[in-house]
């Protein structure tokens, strides 16, 4: 049975990842008013990094060979936290549109990972209720991300956009969250399961 500590730190690295990539978004938004620009180039952001998000969850098994699932989470965040803080340095809006890619880009790979850790360390008679509650909390747990994005970004901080602003924020508690849970899953160790599964990354057929 997975320990209560790390079962917290899942919900809240979950809502961390939901919550910076439903606040991507939102930060568009501003960003296309910023910069003169319409829902079009809003669109192929969202779509491109969704894309590469999915993409990328197929090569779980692959990742999870060589990073505790843990350590892999922590990976995840800090790449998203970069992305932010990127946005923060550029004034073009096909870097920023980049760096945004960049934060969606672990979605589905962070999901992929936290489900099978969760069913595998989790008695079957409970999996339904902790997968169901987990779900749950990602859900309720972005809620204040996107709130704050879009609160946030309507203001100027000391001369600079609310989006930017908001954006380095996001970026700094990523990378810190990242830094954490990476020097504190230093006796996570890698799952057997992902050693000894097939070497091969799946066929990109399933698209």
């Amino acid at each position: 049975m997975l320990p209560k500590k790390k079962y917290a730190l899942l919900n809240i690295y979950h809502s961390m990842n939901d919550g910076f990539f439903d606040a991507v978004p939102v930060l568009l938004t501003f960003v296309a008013l910023a910069y003169g620009l319409g829902e079009k180039e809003i669109g192929m952001v969202v779509s491109f990094g969704t894309a590469l998000g999915t993409v990328a969850g197929l090569a779980t098994i692959f990742l999870s060979r060589y990073l505790s699932p843990l350590r892999t989470i922590s990976l995840l965040i800090g790449v998203g936290g970069v992305g932010f803080v990127a946005v923060f340095f550029y004034s073009d809006f096909l870097f920023v549109g980049v760096n945004f890619t960049v934060v969606m880009f672990g979605y589905s790979l962070f999901h992929n990972i936290c489900f099978s850790y969760l069913t595998v360390h989790t008695e079957r008679k409970k999996l339904g209720r902790i997968l169901s509650d987990f779900t749950a909390i990602g859900d309720i747990g972005r809620i204040p991300f996107i709130a704050l994005a879009g609160y946030m970004s309507a203001f100027t901080f000391f001369n600079v956009s609310g989006w930017k602003f908001v954006s380095f924020l996001f970026g700094i508690i990523g990378i810190i969250s990242a830094v954490f849970l990476f020097v504190y899953s230093k006796d996570d160790t890698v799952e057997d399961r992902f050693v000894h599964a097939r070497s091969d990354i799946p066929s990109l057929k399933i698209l």
